[in-house]
């Protein structure tokens, strides 16, 4: 349990930086058309939609492949620790990564229309919730097996968003 808790502390260690840019990103870009076409606007769902996936492949490419170079990989089968815990810790941890930054302000959009009068309310629902996060675990997904298969940022990148 003490190699587990050391592993995840390093890997939110590594996260922490995709998380703290894409919360900038995905709440101040665009919170400016937000602001001038008032909160009824879906501006901030379409986003999601567009960016995130952009955002899950850089993030599963940026967090595994720096791990999987030939010297880390060495340094790494070298500890007293399972591939499957070292995997499960750092899969976990980019996943929690990319639902804070991509789900945190959806939700803190809904919950705010909560309390607008009627006529302010969006079009979209809790169900865009859900479709968010089915695609973006699964873009996610696919790019951590591309990552682990590939072992190159650049290339990982480019076939997760080819695939």
């Amino acid at each position: 349990m003490k190699t587990l808790a050391a592993l995840v502390w390093k890997e939110w260690m590594q996260a922490r930086w995709f998380l703290l840019g894409g919360l900038g990103v995905f709440v101040i870009v665009p919170l400016i058309p937000l602001l001038t076409a008032g909160i009824c606007s879906d501006i901030l769902e379409v986003f999601v939609l567009v960016f995130g996936w952009v955002f899950a492949i850089l993030t599963a490419a940026g967090l595994f492949c720096t791990d999987l170079e030939d010297r880390l990989y060495a340094f790494w089968q070298s500890k007293p620790m399972s591939l499957w815990k070292w995997t499960l810790a750092k899969y976990c941890t980019g996943l929690i990564c990319v639902y804070a930054v991509c789900l945190l302000p959806v939700i803190g959009i809904m919950i705010l229309r909560l309390f607008l009068p009627p006529q302010w309310e969006a079009q979209t629902g809790w169900a865009v919730l859900f479709y968010l996060s089915y695609t973006i675990t699964v873009i996610y997904s696919l790019s951590v097996l591309i990552s682990c298969l590939v072992r190159q940022t650049t290339h990982a990148a480019i076939l997760s968003v080819a695939a």
